[in-house]
């Protein structure tokens, strides 16, 4: 019997297959965890509360990784901007949560960094956002607003996001 909740390492496990990713227009229900109030470091699954106006839901590879140390950086000072606009952040990878909470306090990051860790990829996988042969988050972005998807980008491996075109999609969205 093959057994879909069995840990990776468990005989007769096999992966969910992946989700493909959502599309403008599509329906997400809540964001995830961590887009309303919450702290850095925690759990990704549950759901969160739905903002007042939009989220930009940032999903990255590894924690303490140069490429993605840039991209968190980057939001990190635009975050006044992104919350003028009426938008909320949240990161998540797989990396455990202490790991995350570690690294939002050297990144000085003031919105939630979520743990995706177990199940492993859950929230990535529902977002089409999982490397199985990996086991990690792949590069991807979405603008959420009222639970549907507004923009959506996934990137290669290695390549880095420019995050002025989000704001400006974070600014025009209507509540």
């Amino acid at each position: 019997m093959v057994r879909a909740d069995a840990p990776a390492s468990a005989p007769g496990y096999a992966a969910p297959a992946p989700a493909p990713a959502p599309a403008p227009g599509d329906d997400v229900g809540d964001a995830p965890a961590g887009t309303g109030p919450g702290s850095a470091g925690s759990d990704a699954a549950g759901g969160g509360a739905r903002p007042a106006r939009s989220a930009l839901i940032v999903f990255y590879p590894f924690a303490f990784s140069p490429v993605c140390g840039e991209e968190l950086g980057e939001l990190t000072a635009r975050h006044a901007d992104f919350a003028a606009a009426g938008c909320g952040l949240a990161g998540i990878s797989c990396d455990p949560k202490f790991a995350l909470a570690a690294w939002a306090r050297e990144l000085g990051a003031p919105f939630p960094l979520l743990s995706d860790f177990w199940p492993h990829g859950a929230v990535a996988r529902s977002y089409g956002a999982f490397d199985d042969a990996r086991g990690m988050a792949v590069r991807a972005t979405f603008l959420v607003a009222a639970g549907r998807i507004v923009a959506s980008q996934v990137l290669p491996a290695g390549a880095r996001r420019d995050f002025a075109p989000w704001l400006e999609s974070a600014r025009a969205v209507r509540p």
